[in-house]
């Protein structure tokens, strides 16, 4: 095991001890090295989205420490697997809000010029996005046909 990996196991112990400063300690050992790994395992992913992820790896893990199990993995090996889960989702969560807004952003942009006041463009954008979901989502379902989808 890593030296790191040991660090971040003696402070989970501290952790679940209760230590006042080992939920410090955690950020200050791990928040650096899972943005690094993140930033270099998940392609795709902004330096703000990793931060993010890793953010909420670690507070996760200080929140419920007991999820942990230190049979099975090191603190290392559980906080950079569950923040690289979180990358992925925000990575694909930003992909799919990028092609729906290149594929009906010209129509928001319209709708919304029609409005006269703040209020009534924030409606029209409300009507818009309820618009692109519902197509998104019935584009998205599978037509069944025969028994087989398609």
């Amino acid at each position: 095991m890593s030296k790191l990996g040991e660090r971040l196991n003696e402070i989970h112990g501290r952790l679940i001890q209760g230590s006042r400063t080992a939920s410090l300690d955690l950020f200050r050992e791990a928040l650096d090295p899972v943005i690094g790994h993140l930033m270099r395992a998940v392609d795709g992913i902004t330096e703000e989205d990793a931060h993010d992820c890793a953010m909420e790896a670690i507070v996760g893990h200080i929140n419920q420490p007991d999820t942990f199990d230190h049979a099975k993995s090191s603190l290392w090996t559980f906080l950079c697997m569950i923040a690289q889960g979180d990358a992925r989702d925000a990575v694909r969560k930003r992909l799919e809000h990028g092609r729906l807004m290149e594929k009906h952003g010209y129509n928001i942009e319209l709708w919304g010029s029609h409005a006269n006041k703040e209020y009534e463009q924030s409606e029209w954008k409300k009507g818009a996005e309820k618009i692109i979901r519902l197509q998104a989502i019935s584009s998205s379902r599978t037509t069944v046909s025969g028994g087989f989808s398609t």
